[in-house]
């Protein structure tokens, strides 16, 4: 299906370069996509476990690039050297919620587990975000309020696209005024 709607099929069609992520489990290991099908690295990278199955390219099989790298800010600046990086950043439900009514839940093995990888997670980004910093690249952070879109809630979609879409205009048109 994304053969055909996106309308550029190669990394090397695009006029801005791109760097996308996804987690490569036959290789356990995070694979970063700079070049070839981008219809290939768009569905290994939004492959979400239990939703869909895993994409195959070549001899490996890969899952959501979120899974290892929320955001690759690093390998952005390592490959395209920018002045500036936008990150549309979600942050995970359970780093939302304040301290006190965490320890109020019941807790589940697999809550826990999940807490902990959106805590390391959320902890690899904010590490990429203070070296973009180091290196002079000036990093801003488009963070809108959100539905909670799961696969039990797939309606709430496009609600969260008009308002990432109208906030990300919003935002992006007041910094440009503060430039100009």
């Amino acid at each position: 299906m994304l053969i055909d709607i996106l309308p550029i099929k190669s990394f090397a069609e695009l006029k801005t370069p791109c760097v996308i992520v996804a987690s490569n489990h036959t290789k356990k290991r995070k694979e970063v996509f700079t070049s070839g099908s981008l219809p290939d690295a768009v569905q290994a990278s939004g492959t979400i476990p239990w939703i869909f199955k895993t994409k195959k390219i070549d001899e490996d099989l890969f899952l959501d690039g979120g899974l290892v790298d929320k955001a690759p800010v690093e390998e952005l600046a390592h490959c395209v050297n920018p002045e500036v990086i936008i990150v549309h950043y979600l942050f995970s439900s359970d780093l939302k919620e304040k301290s006190e009514a965490f320890l109020s839940k019941r807790l589940s093995p697999q809550k826990v587990y999940t807490l902990s990888m959106d805590i390391a997670r959320h902890e690899h980004y904010r590490t990429q975000i203070k070296l973009a910093t180091q290196r002079g690249i000036k990093v801003i952070e488009l963070t809108p309020s959100l539905p909670r879109v799961t696969p039990d809630h797939l309606d709430l979609g496009k609600d969260a696209f008009d308002i990432t879409y109208h906030y990300t205009k919003t935002t992006l048109g007041s910094l440009k005024d503060l430039h100009t």
